[in-house]
């Protein structure tokens, strides 16, 4: 990491490697083995930006995942998690205008409990999204019927903590990268 950018709307860094490395725009970017971070932006030829998966446009793909079928250390995620049509929470990852990090369109039938962990999904409508299923994204802090009572709203406890950022590690080759 070489730099942090932007102002009070947006949250991105800056990391040494471009596309002189193999990097190219929207390829998701991790510290340690699998706890997600963002996504890269703005590639040029010997740097990029990374835009913070706590930036309030940044989006993603992601499950809700009972601890004892998941391992932050590793990223093992049990098969029956993976599966289609799993009784756990799925929804899209972003930051909300109050400022949280939270999981929106989760279904108020399927299990989303505070303490559960929230990893990317990988695939949504039959389709591969932008990040590889697995990802460590954070840990549900609560989890509380919206509105509109058909919907959950979980706000998370990101895995990432943006002060601590040195090294990261960018994945590339992820299917969901191909046009």
């Amino acid at each position: 990491v070489v730099a942090p950018v932007g102002d009070q709307f947006t949250e991105r860094i800056v990391i040494d490697v471009g596309t002189e490395d193999g990097i190219k725009e929207d390829q998701p970017v991790v510290v340690g083995e699998n706890t997600l971070i963002g996504r890269t932006t703005d590639v040029s030829r010997n740097t990029a930006q990374v835009m913070l998966l706590t930036d309030r446009v940044f989006a993603a793909g992601v499950r809700i995942v009972p601890p004892a079928e998941f391992d932050p250390a590793s990223g093992e995620v049990s098969p029956a998690v993976t599966a289609e049509n799993v009784p756990y929470g799925q929804g899209k990852l972003g930051t909300s205008l109050e400022g949280y990090l939270g999981v929106d369109y989760v279904d108020h039938r399927l299990r989303a409990e505070e303490g559960d962990y929230v990893v990317t999904s990988g695939r949504a409508g039959g389709r591969d999204l932008l990040d590889p299923p697995g990802l460590y994204v954070g840990v549900v802090e609560s989890a509380t019927s919206q509105d509109i009572e058909q919907f959950k709203k979980i706000v998370v406890d990101p895995a990432m903590n943006a002060n601590d950022l040195e090294d990261v590690r960018v994945i590339v080759g992820w299917a969901g990268q191909e046009g």
